[in-house]
Formats: C-alpha cells, sequence, structure tokens
C-alpha cells in the first residue's frame, strides 16, 4: 500500500490549525524532489529552502524535519544511503543559510513509503523525494499601520492597482496570516457587487527572488474567490516575484508589507 489515509491526514491538519492558534506557532512545508539517483536540489526548491532560512533567522524558536526517500530502483543498501545523502543535501542548504544544526532532524527511509507506483516513471519521479516540514513561532510585530482598503466602485477604473492591505503571508510561503480573512471577503463583496469587473490578481514575495511563490500567492487569492462563486473568466492571476517592492526589507514591517497581493482593473 502506498496511499495515506484521508482521516489521518484531516487529523493532522485540525491539530496543526488549534496548535497555530494556542502557541502562536506556524508551519511551513514543501516535498523536494530530486532525479534518478542523485541528491542534486533544484534550484527551485533552493530558492525556497534560502526564503524560508531569512525567515527562521529572526523566529523565536523553530524546528525543521527532514525525511527523505528514493524509488525502487538500486539495491535497498543503495537506496538507504541515498536517501541519506538526499536529506543530508537539505539540511546542509540549511546550515550554509547559518541555521542552528541542532535543530535539524534527519529520517532517511529509503524506497520503504512510497507515495506511487514504482511501476511507472510518472510513480519513480514522485517517489525521488524529500518532505521538509518547519515548526516555528514567529515574533510578535506590531501591525504596519496603513490607510484601510477602499474597496469600492468609486474608486475603481481601468488599469488602476489596488493593493490588499493587511493582506500578507508567513515569511517563504503562502500561508495567509490572520488578518488577511476581512480583506478577502471585502475583495469578493466588491467583485459580487460589480458583475462586469475583471481584475489581475498580482502576487509579490519580499528579500530575493521567488517567481514560484509570488504566482502561490495570487493564486491562493484567486482560489479564494472561485470557491466562492467568482466566474473564472473574470479573474487572471501572475506573480512579479520580488520585483516591484513598495517598502524596505531592511525591516520586519517592510518585508511584511511586500508579502503582498494587489489588483489590477481590466474591466469594468
Amino acid at each position: 500500500m502506498y496511499a495515506k489515509s484521508p482521516s489521518m491526514k484531516t487529523l493532522t491538519t485540525i491539530f496543526l490549525f488549534f496548535l497555530s492558534i494556542v502557541c502562536n506557532a506556524q508551519q511551513a512545508s514543501r516535498t523536494l524532489h530530486f532525479d534518478s539517483g542523485k541528491s542534486d536540489i533544484a534550484a527551485k526548491d533552493k530558492q525556497w529552502l534560502d526564503s524560508i532560512a531569512d525567515v527562521l533567522k529572526n523566529a523565536v524558536s523553530y524546528t525543521i524535519d527532514v525525511k527523505a526517500y528514493c524509488d525502487a530502483d538500486g539495491s535497498e543498501d543503495a537506496n538507504n544511503s541515498l536517501a541519506k545523502a538526499r536529506a543530508g543535501a537539505v539540511k546542509a542548504a540549511f546550515v550554509a543559510a547559518h541555521l542552528n544544526e541542532s535543530k535539524i532532524s534527519m529520517h532517511p527511509f529509503g524506497e520503504s513509503d512510497p507515495v506511487a507506483d514504482n511501476a511507472t516513471d510518472k510513480g519513480k519521479s514522485e517517489n525521488r523525494r524529500a518532505l521538509v516540514t518547519i515548526m516555528f513561532e514567529q515574533k510578535k510585530i506590531e501591525p504596519v499601520k496603513t490607510e484601510s482598503n477602499e474597496l469600492v466602485a468609486s474608486n475603481l477604473e481601468v488599469g488602476k492597482k489596488l493593493i490588499l492591505k493587511n493582506l500578507n503571508f508567513v515569511g517563504g510561503s503562502d500561508e495567509l496570516l490572520p488578518e488577511s480573512a476581512p480583506v478577502l471577503k471585502d475583495l469578493l463583496k466588491l467583485m459580487n457587487d460589480n458583475p462586469g469587473l475583471e481584475v489581475e490578481i498580482g502576487g509579490h514575495v519580499c528579500c530575493g527572488p521567488a517567481m514560484e511563490l509570488s504566482v502561490q500567492r495570487a493564486k491562493r487569492v484567486y482560489d479564494y474567490l472561485v470557491e466562492n462563486g467568482v466566474a473564472k473568466k473574470r479573474l487572471t492571476y501572475k506573480g512579479y516575484s520580488f520585483d516591484k517592492p513598495i517598502a524596505s526589507d531592511n525591516t520586519e514591517d517592510g518585508k511584511t508589507r511586500n508579502r503582498r497581493v494587489e489588483i489590477t482593473v481590466l474591466k469594468l
């Protein structure tokens, strides 16, 4: 069997949700994939590791868990060694970013616990992986004082950009911070009140190039609107990496403001 129990996954998600409320903890995770027989980290995964490392340097506390796996090609001993090398490569990337080595735990599992069928090339590629799970507690930062959102029809004109103020993300992820919920509701109301409105949703990051993450942030808002009934034909989304900052990355407040989403009016 290589399918995980949905009920266990659901229970884990619920547990982590309540943990974040009670302990002010955050979670970030990513599955890295590897070429056959290799332990080299892909460039896009290295960007994510560097980005989350920047966040952890300013965290109150953190732990990093790395589980590494292989496909079924090769001997069991060889795959155990390869899984260890893959976990080690992730650990080395974090250590090179000046994180505390004692906070990183490695668990090489070789060819055990596959998530796909090793009889196919696609299945093998999915099994050549490392799951990185990070639990951390952020420093409490005073909210950035900004003007309130003015998401009303009278402010709309084609080509205008509207920053979704107070819609912000956990560093290194597309996980929305709690204060973002009212902003999403305001945006949804704007779309519902103006059925002819079409917009581009633009995602942004701080602190260095991370195009994939900026796209994920834009898509997070896109998915929210679609799931709440807004027609897909009224929406597009795009990532801008860190090319359009609105504040300095030299302060925590500035970083928070740059991790943002803004909308551009395309049609009224």
